[in-house]
């Protein structure tokens, strides 16, 4: 191959060679990461890619921390760089998820044990769950479809106000928006943690005392974050209101369309997103597709048709977290969203023959021409699902 078709990695192509690791991150034209600086380039087909379709940021050949960057070519976070956040190096998406859901744990425990100064703790947890999705938004998507390491009263959280954010940042909101929303997404059921903790457990139908118990809860919540200090008005609406529908039929207090703020919308979408998505013990999972079509057919009479539109512009029909069945045969986890593409990119799990796929192998499907044909929910796939090799994070510490 001649030298001069590689001008898209910026001098690095005619040096690079098959079995070599990478000296510095190298995105496709959408700034999607395509390998992470150190990893092996592992076949003549990878390189052909990184050759052909690859760029790396100016000056980061030598760096060890991705730079703030003002062109196209930046994490595949996105707005991470434009924000001139670094993503560290060893930066790894499952340690940051479990960071959060840890502190959002012990959050809960300040909670029950009646507690009332636990609102630094919870902007706290908020900030550091904003920062994760800022550095990479496909990641964070993933890990919060896909984690099942804690007990629902914290992932629910967590998943809710990351599926939310992704979607405000899309719709233009300020940094402040951005603020009320993951808090109360973070918040909206700390007035019912016993019970959430009991329903999840629970096959049966509710009890009349639990019924009750889940109405009120929002308020419960509300009052719970106004005697913590919080003074946040579009945190409380959206708290108060995120199980409201447009048509009135949601609770506490039958709340209708235009009366419902634009915080509390998409928090209610998020809520119902995540619940859908998420096996309980009277019902399993639906699938992401499932639940993005139901979500889309009732928007404007249960749900902000604006909202409904984004999310599933914003979130595909296979997510990030997805785990899907390919026309080859083989079933892969999605990694990264389509954006202009028609097919995300995808981490190969297993071959057409059913045995683990060993070796690492991403996929871009639009490339090869290669379609979905359907989606598995995560726990009716045996194989194991990487954390953070998927991603294109390395699971090994960073090099001291």
């Amino acid at each position: 191959m001649n030298p001069h078709d590689y001008p898209a990695i910026l001098g690095v192509g005619p040096n690079l060679r098959v079995g070599e690791r990478l000296p510095c991150d190298v995105y496709d034209e959408e700034g999607r990461l395509l390998l992470r600086r150190g990893q092996r380039i592992s076949s003549e087909r990878q390189l052909r890619r990184l050759l052909h379709g690859g760029r790396v940021q100016q000056g980061a050949r030598s760096q060890a921390r991705v730079p703030a960057t003002q062109g196209r070519f930046a994490h595949p976070g996105g707005p991470a760089v434009r924000r001139g956040y670094p993503v560290p190096e060893g930066f790894s998406p499952c340690e940051r998820l479990h960071a959060c859901a840890q502190a959002l744990q012990r959050t809960h425990d300040r909670i029950r044990a009646g507690e009332r100064d636990f609102l630094p703790r919870l902007r706290q947890v908020a900030e550091r769950l904003r920062r994760f999705i800022d550095l990479d938004a496909d990641a964070a998507l993933g890990m919060a479809h896909l984690s099942r390491a804690y007990p629902e009263q914290v992932l629910h959280p967590l998943r809710q106000a990351i599926v939310a954010d992704v979607v405000a940042r899309a719709s233009g909101f300020s940094e402040a928006c951005r603020n009320s929303l993951i808090g109360a997404a973070l918040s909206a059921d700390i007035g019912m943690l016993e019970l959430r903790a009991a329903l999840d457990r629970q096959a049966t139908g509710l009890s009349q005392a639990q019924r009750r118990a889940l109405t009120e809860h929002p308020e419960r919540s509300a009052q719970l974050l106004r005697e913590a200090g919080l003074d946040d008005p579009d945190w409380l609406r959206a708290v108060m209101e995120h199980h409201e529908r447009l048509d009135g039929s949601g609770y506490p207090h039958g709340v209708r369309a235009e009366a419902i703020c634009e915080v509390s919308g998409l928090v209610m979408l998020a809520d119902v997103y995540v619940a859908m998505v998420t096996p309980r013990a009277h019902r399993p999972a639906r699938t992401s597709k499932e639940v993005l079509r139901k979500l889309f057919t009732e928007a404007d009479q249960r749900y902000p048709a604006r909202y409904a539109q984004q999310i599933v512009r914003e979130l595909g029909i296979y997510p990030p977290g997805t785990v899907v069945g390919l026309e080859t045969g083989e079933v892969a986890l999605v990694t990264r969203r389509a954006g202009k593409r028609t097919q995300p990119w995808v981490y190969l799990l297993q071959r057409a023959d059913g045995r683990r796929q060993l070796r690492a192998v991403e996929r871009n499907l639009t490339e090869e021409g290669v379609e979905i044909r359907r989606s598995y929910r995560p726990e009716d796939i045996k194989v194991p699902i990487p954390e953070n090799t998927a991603w294109g994070y390395s699971d090994m510490p960073p090099s001291s």
